[in-house]
């Protein structure tokens, strides 16, 4: 086939023909066969320059379902009394938030796994382990939104999502432009599957009475945070190594808020019924036990500060939009991968990270 082709390619270039002849028109040029122009790479349209607003509308429509459902309803209630039309109408807010972003988030993952297998900078095994781990995660996650799971699944579906989470940073790590974006998505994926097993744990030691058992939870715990800390670092050295003065300004109210935020929880005492009363609510509601060992401020302000920095990474790296929702969804997921919203969100920035690491360019 090949020297075919170069035979006619070589008589097409002779105007005079091959035996010195009138000259002939040249043939007609023929589109390539479609298995020949088969793509290796995603699309182009899915690294345009808009799609940081898609990426950040998501990255925002989960933030608002973990706001609403696991902070403000929570601490509604009870908060004062005839607040009963408000409670019902912020259950109905969160739960359309939590079905907007399980609708979203599947049809996002969808298109990004199509990305994935058609991503030739991207590892076969990879390729072949995204998709199984991806199906089951999207499987499981909508089959959720209509039904309670059973608590077997619950931890399958944890696993499964840290476990893209861990295989996902191998590849983003191993990319100089990515390798911040790849430890803060492992980093999470690993916190995730620490915390799952600390909170099982402490169920376990509570129905049993087993105080040791209980310790162990608490260790792992303590492990969790530390992982939350080293996290949140790598995630604000990168994002700040772009515009240091715009990330004083993102970063120190953050970090203030979380400070304020945590000493009203713990020790001012506000009346229960003022706004003092609940902010500190939801701020309890928010962090879930079984605590660390060490001071509960570095506790309450290391986790209220990582729920500020999901939004506030949004305002920094225009230009990488990929690397920058894989952080900001993994710091979003960190809190608990056994909330299938929360599940599909380290999903979705496991995927964000490896197509980051094989197709984003930070641009001069």
């Amino acid at each position: 086939m090949t020297s075919i082709e170069g035979e006619s390619a070589s008589v097409s270039a002779n105007p005079q023909g091959a035996e010195g002849g009138s000259p002939e028109a040249p043939p007609a040029s023929h589109p390539a066969p479609p298995s020949e122009g088969r793509p290796t790479h995603a699309p182009a349209r899915l690294f345009s320059r808009t799609r940081r607003w898609v990426l950040a509308a998501l990255v925002l429509l989960f933030f608002a379902a973990l706001l609403s459902g696991r902070i403000v309803v929570p601490a509604l209630l009870g908060w004062r009394s005839g607040l009963e039309l408000w409670i019902a109408r912020s259950d109905n807010a969160a739960a359309l938030f939590a079905q907007l972003a399980v609708v979203g988030g599947c049809l996002m993952a969808i298109q990004l796994l199509i990305a994935t297998l058609v991503e030739s900078n991207l590892s076969v095994a990879f390729r072949l382990v995204a998709a199984p781990t991806t199906a089951g995660v999207v499987t499981l996650v909508m089959a959720s939104a209509t039904r309670e799971l059973p608590m077997l699944l619950v931890l399958g579906l944890a696993v499964l999502s840290s476990f893209m989470a861990l295989f996902s940073s191998v590849p983003a790590v191993l990319e100089k432009h990515t390798r911040a974006a790849g430890m803060v998505v492992g980093l999470a994926g690993l916190t995730a599957l620490v915390s799952v097993t600390a909170r099982a744990l402490a169920v376990w030691a509570s129905h049993e009475a087993l105080t040791r058992l209980f310790r162990a939870a608490q260790i792992l715990a303590t492990v969790a945070w530390g992982l939350d800390l080293i996290t949140l670092g790598i995630a604000v050295a990168w994002l700040a190594a772009d515009r240091k003065r715009l990330s004083l300004a993102v970063w120190i109210p953050v970090g203030l808020l979380g400070i304020a935020l945590s000493v009203i929880s713990l020790y001012a005492s506000p009346p229960t019924d003022s706004v003092l009363g609940l902010a500190s609510k939801a701020v309890h509601a928010f962090l879930r036990h079984p605590y660390p060992f060490g001071p509960p401020l570095l506790h309450f302000a290391l986790g209220v500060t990582l729920l500020f920095a999901v939004p506030a990474t949004l305002f920094q790296r225009f230009d990488r939009p990929y690397a920058r929702g894989a952080i900001a969804l993994a710091l979003l997921a960190r809190t608990g991968t056994d909330i299938p919203v929360l599940a599909l969100a380290l999903l979705l920035g496991s995927l964000l990270a490896a197509l980051a690491a094989a197709r984003e360019r930070p641009t001069a």
